[in-house]
């Protein structure tokens, strides 16, 4: 089970030390319940990856990891899955496609974003070609990060069935 996260009160105005949450307010005026954004960060390595999860922590809170494929898949199949999954290009058991092809899979859904180590279009478009919610290269700058989680959390509350989707 995840850990607490804590909330945020506006992530389009990007303040350092605020998590995001959903606002999963119903359309009828119903209750506003608030969602914590979760996320797995999937890596082998830490050195390049670390300014990605000091971001993440500034964003998300607390942050889960995994270091194969089979690890994250562990956590993905949890009864609480996190809404994103931040993977490395290549793992030691696996690579990205391998790991997104068997996120795709599970339910509910799971935002996949691709954290490579430099920038590269190819890659890019085939990250997106295939169904990742988004790519993510170096520098890691916190303001950046925040808008792709923001976005990315958007997209699999739509996928997941809320009214709203609506990220606050």
């Amino acid at each position: 089970m995840l850990a607490p996260f804590k909330e945020v009160v506006r992530p389009d105005v990007v303040e350092l030390g605020n998590p995001i949450s959903l606002d999963l307010s119903s359309r009828s005026g119903g209750a506003t319940m608030k969602e914590r954004i979760s996320a797995v960060l999937v890596h082998d390595q830490a050195a390049h990856i670390a300014d990605l999860a000091r971001a993440l922590e500034s964003i998300c809170a607390e942050i889960k990891t995994a270091r194969t494929c089979q690890e994250a898949l562990t956590q993905i199949k949890q009864p609480n899955p996190p809404h994103l999954l931040f993977t490395d290009v290549v793992l030691p058991d696996g690579t990205w496609a391998d790991l997104l092809t068997e996120v795709r899979k599970t339910s509910p859904p799971v935002g996949v974003i691709v954290a490579a180590r430099l920038v590269n279009i190819p890659l890019y478009l085939d990250v997106l070609d295939r169904g990742a919610v988004d790519f993510v290269a170096p520098p890691f700058n916190r303001e950046e990060v925040a808008w792709v989680v923001k976005h990315a959390a958007r997209h699999v509350w739509k996928r997941r069935g809320t009214e709203t989707g609506k990220v606050s």
